[in-house]
C-alpha cells in the first residue's frame, strides 16, 4: 500500500480556521474565495449568496437567501432547527465563549509580547547611547 500524505495537515487545518473560520475574517475569506477560484466581484455568483449567508445574522436576510437554491434553503433550515434546539444554542454558546476567551488570551500575549520586545529595544537603545557617550569622551 502506498503511504500517500493528506491534503491537510493538522497544523495547516488549524491556521486555516483560525484566519478564516472566523466571523470578523469572513471579508478575507470572500478575497481569497474569489482569487483562488477567480470569481468575478459581483452578486451574480452562487458563492457570493453563501458569503452573504455565513455573513448574515438577520433572519429575514436569510429567509431571502434560502429561496436561491435547494442547498441554502436546507442550510437555513438546519440553522433554524440548531437555534431552535436549547442544548444544541448552549453548547454553540459554550464554544462561542472557550473561542472569544482563547482570542483575548492571544491577543493578550501578542500585546505583552509586544511591550517585552520594546522594552528590550529601549534598553538597547539606552546601551547604544551610553557607548556613543563613552566613544565622544575618548
Amino acid at each position: 500500500m502506498e503511504n500517500k500524505k493528506p491534503l491537510l495537515s493538522v497544523k495547516s487545518d488549524f491556521i486555516f480556521k483560525l484566519i478564516f473560520g472566523d466571523q470578523r475574517n469572513v471579508d478575507i475569506l470572500a478575497a481569497f474565495l474569489r482569487s483562488v477560484l477567480d470569481i468575478p466581484d459581483d452578486d451574480s455568483t452562487d458563492l457570493w449568496y453563501w458569503l452573504k449567508f455565513i455573513k448574515s445574522d438577520n433572519e429575514e436576510e436569510m429567509d431571502m437567501l434560502a429561496t436561491r437554491s435547494p442547498q441554502m434553503k436546507k442550510a437555513v433550515g438546519v440553522l433554524k432547527e440548531l437555534s431552535a434546539d436549547e442544548s444544541t444554542r448552549m453548547l454553540y454558546e459554550a464554544r462561542e465563549k472557550a473561542r472569544m476567551d482563547f482570542e483575548s488570551l492571544r491577543d493578550d500575549a501578542v500585546r505583552d509580547e509586544r511591550e517585552l520586545w520594546q522594552g528590550v529595544v529601549a534598553d538597547k537603545d539606552a546601551e547604544i547611547a551610553a557607548l556613543k557617550a563613552q566613544l565622544a569622551e575618548n
